[in-house]
C-alpha cells in the first residue's frame, strides 16, 4: 500500500519533489519532531478544546490533586466565576497574528512561496490523497 501510494505521487511531475519529501521525513524517515513530547513551548499539545481547558482545571483549580467533592464544586465554581468574568470576545472572523504575516510576507519576498489561485480540478490526480 505504502509503495503503491508512492508509485502514484512519484508518476504525477508536479508531486516528484513531494513524494521524495514524503518518502524520506514520514514514511523512511525518524519520526522525531512530530510526537507529542516535541511540542514547542508555547505552542498547544492537544487540538482538542477539551483536553486544553481540562489541562488548565488541572493547572490553575485543582493543582493536579484529587480533591474531595466538596473542595471540587468550590473550585469549578471558581473556575465558572472566573471564565465569565472574562471579557474575552469570541472572534468569528479569522485573523492571522501578526508574526505570521510577517514571515510569509518575507516569504514571499525572497520567493519561497507565491499567492496564486489553482483550481485543484486542473491537476490530473487531484483525488489521488
Amino acid at each position: 500500500m505504502r509503495a503503491d501510494f508512492l508509485k502514484r505521487l512519484m508518476d504525477v511531475r508536479e508531486l516528484t519533489s513531494f513524494a521524495q519529501y514524503i518518502d524520506g521525513h514520514w514514511l523512511n524517515g525518524r519520526f522525531s519532531t512530530w510526537q507529542l513530547y516535541w511540542t514547542p513551548t508555547g505552542f498547544a499539545s492537544t487540538n482538542n478544546p477539551v483536553e486544553t481547558f481540562n489541562a488548565v482545571v488541572k493547572r490553575d483549580y485543582t493543582l493536579r490533586r484529587r480533591l474531595k467533592m466538596g473542595a471540587l464544586l468550590q473550585e469549578l465554581s471558581n473556575c465558572c466565576r472566573d471564565k465569565s468574568a472574562s471579557e474575552r470576545v469570541f472572534n468569528l472572523g479569522i485573523v492571522p497574528a501578526q508574526t505570521l504575516v510577517r514571515r510569509v510576507s518575507e516569504m514571499i519576498r525572497a520567493k519561497l512561496i507565491y499567492e496564486g489561485e489553482r483550481d485543484l480540478g486542473d491537476i490530473p490526480t487531484a483525488g489521488l490523497i
